[in-house]
């Protein structure tokens, strides 16, 4: 076998940068068998200005997966913005008076 044939190749398409949370829909829409639609603008990726996000490890219930993973499915968001959207969604006082008390494990 020639060495030849062990050349690197030059990538066939430009590489394109995305966020996470973009590579996350693309990587589900994919496992779902959908197509990839990339938000092109003028020839041109279009990339949200974001905060650098930090790695986060949690245990939910089976429960409490299926319920995000349903959520998930029917918009078209990935869990893990899901996750930040009702975080924010948070304030102090409803934190003090709801979640605090809650009995949930």
């Amino acid at each position: 076998m020639p060495f030849t044939s062990l050349k690197r190749k030059l990538p066939v398409s430009e590489k394109r940068n995305l966020s996470l949370d973009a590579f996350i829909d693309d990587a589900e829409r994919y496992a779902a068998g959908l197509d990839n639609v990339y938000p092109i603008v003028q020839g041109k990726i279009q990339l949200k200005e974001s905060k650098k996000k930090l790695r986060a490890t949690f245990s939910l219930s089976c429960e409490a997966k299926q319920k995000l993973d349903l959520c998930s499915q029917k918009t078209g968001i990935a869990r893990s913005r899901l996750i930040r959207i009702w975080l924010e969604g948070l304030d102090e006082e409803q934190l003090q008076a709801q979640y605090c008390q809650s009995e949930v494990e």
